[in-house]
């Protein structure tokens, strides 16, 4: 008896700490876009938001797969492919220009902020930040 009780504190401890998994959901919805460098960043210093759902909405997405994720709002492209745990390429793309970036991140999960990050960038939230309707861009 003393041994399942054992057993089963062990798995309720090992359950509760697991990290959660990234997935092409957790991209969209809590990436923070502050945590890399990108045609975003004079943005991400203006608004409040911080992430892809933010910015684009749900029938923007235009590709999502198990690994693969792109948004579209007709002139910014954004694909973020997961290549491995915790591992990501991202690409953006400006239709109207010749802008075209590419990088490879290493992420973690953030538990304070319950969201995804890589260590490139620290972007604040500035304090006088302006709310970002994406229903109306």
């Amino acid at each position: 008896m003393h041994r399942l009780f054992a057993s089963l504190l062990l798995l309720i401890a090992n359950a509760s700490t697991a990290a959660p998994q990234l997935t092409t959901d957790a991209l969209y919805e809590r990436f923070n876009m502050r945590s890399i460098h990108s045609s975003f960043s004079p943005r991400l210093q203006y608004f409040c938001q911080s992430y892809l759902k933010d910015y684009f909405l749900p029938a923007q997405i235009v590709k999502k797969t198990a690994t693969e994720l792109t948004v579209d709002n007709g002139d910014d492209v954004w694909t973020l492919k997961i290549l491995g745990p915790n591992k990501i390429s991202v690409e953006n793309t400006i239709k109207s220009g010749t802008y075209r970036s590419s990088n490879t991140y290493a992420l973690h999960f953030a538990e304070a902020s319950a969201d995804w990050r890589a260590d490139e960038a620290a972007l604040a939230v500035p304090p006088k930040c302006v709310q970002f309707d994406a229903a109306k861009s």
